[in-house]
């Protein structure tokens, strides 16, 4: 299946990928839709590109017998899917209660089959292979089989993987981060720098230096002074990195660090090997600015939004469960009518 913003053609730039057409693939919908013949193209093209690769998915719970006769027909290949919404039965209960939580709607809690088990769980192996069988698709599962044992992929989450910052004139990035930051604390501080402060600044630069970490503080540095030349507001600096006099002299923070005696260990410290973490603070209506120039200068290999998965409290799970979980009646009395809301 194709993403909407990738086409056919991006898929020249890829070698070793896998096919697999899925409830919502180009091949399922022309078939759904009575276009076999644009189907089949639509499946050779893929095929051709990637010969041996290509397989037509189909899962035991909803099995869709068109697009089963239209393999069979072609001599396509079946592949063994599961269409897997919860880990357990019990779970659909809770998965239809957080669609209607974030969809706005309501449910009856007076419907029995609101809490029967459901079926789109992740199923044991011995239990898929019967429902399999059982819908004479037991090639499908050979087939799956066949491409697990082909895929062989080693990523090394281990070790952090900082991106390189383009020093000018071929200056090393330790020495190049000393001089920004000694031209900054000047700007701030005039001439000469405090003893104080120049020793403290020497400390930070040889443990940022030993850590392997001046190329991550030169790309925090780049992305907050193209802030400061196209005009967008930055915050002062919250968390452990104003406690940092590099982050101080770079103008990625804007709190002196020895004046509010603010401890540098806080932020990094050489017993212990953790990341730096510098939270950046910009207006929600010019964020994509940014976000556009780390990807058009660093490009879209070497940048990522992370996601933040939200949990919900104790109050929070109470007030939103109650507002979809809801029971409607009527009752006539006295002529007039009254209106029930019962609330789980």
């Amino acid at each position: 299946m194709l993403h909407p913003d990738v086409t056919f053609d991006d898929l020249d730039n890829f070698t070793g990928l896998a096919v697999i057409t899925t409830a919502k693939s180009t091949v399922v919908d022309l078939i759904e839709q009575g276009q076999a013949q644009q189907a089949q193209a639509a499946f050779e093209r893929f095929n051709t590109k990637f010969p041996a690769s290509v397989f037509i998915g189909v899962t035991p719970i909803m099995v869709q017998h068109d697009i089963v006769a239209f393999a069979r027909l072609h001599d396509y290949p079946l592949l063994a899917l599961g269409d897997v919404w919860y880990q357990d039965p019990t779970d659909a209960f809770t998965q239809q209660v957080l669609q209607a939580i974030d969809a706005g709607t309501q449910l009856n809690f007076r419907d029995p089959t609101l809490f029967d088990a459901g079926e789109r769980w992740l199923m044991p192996e011995t239990q898929m292979t019967q429902l399999f069988e059982a819908a004479d698709l037991t090639d499908a599962l050979t087939n799956m089989a066949s491409l697990a044992k082909r895929c062989d992929v080693t990523i090394d989450f281990k070790q952090p993987q900082l991106p390189h910052y383009q020093t000018p004139d071929g200056q090393s990035a330790p020495a190049y981060l000393a001089m920004l930051a000694q031209s900054g604390l000047t700007k701030r501080l005039g001439d000469p720098i405090p003893e104080a402060y120049q020793t403290r600044l020497a400390y930070e630069l040889d443990v940022i230096t030993k850590m392997g970490f001046a190329d991550y503080f030169l790309v925090i540095w780049d992305v907050m002074n193209h802030a400061h030349e196209v005009g967008i507001i930055t915050g002062p600096g919250r968390g452990s990195a104003a406690g940092s006099l590099v982050s101080y002299a770079l103008a990625i923070t804007e709190v002196d660090p020895i004046q509010y005696n603010l401890l540098f260990e806080r932020f990094l410290n050489p017993n212990r090997a953790n990341m730096p973490d510098i939270d950046l603070d910009i207006p929600d209506n010019r964020r994509n600015e940014l976000i556009n120039y780390v990807h058009d200068k660093y490009g879209a290999n070497h940048m990522a939004q992370i996601v933040t998965f939200g949990t919900f409290g104790a109050k929070q799970a109470l007030r939103d469960v109650a507002r979809v979980l809801v029971s409607v009646s009527f009752k006539a009395t006295s002529g007039a009518t009254r209106f029930h809301l019962a609330c789980m």
